[in-house]
């Protein structure tokens, strides 16, 4: 497993992590969170499901 790889399955595991779990956390964690994680390697959290990063809760 190269670096890549490696960081996109750690990138997935956080994020899946936090979609499933965290879902009343502020929103502006979360937005946080994945343009941190977007420096990394941005095409990733585009084939993730973001729509709880930008949809407004209820």
């Amino acid at each position: 497993m190269n670096s890549t790889q490696y960081f996109n399955s750690l990138q997935y595991s956080l994020i899946y992590s936090f979609n499933t779990s965290v879902k009343d956390t502020d929103q502006m964690t979360l937005i946080l969170l994945h343009l941190s994680l977007g420096r990394c390697t941005n095409s990733t959290l585009r084939r993730v499901n973001y729509n709880s990063f930008y949809l407004p809760s209820g």
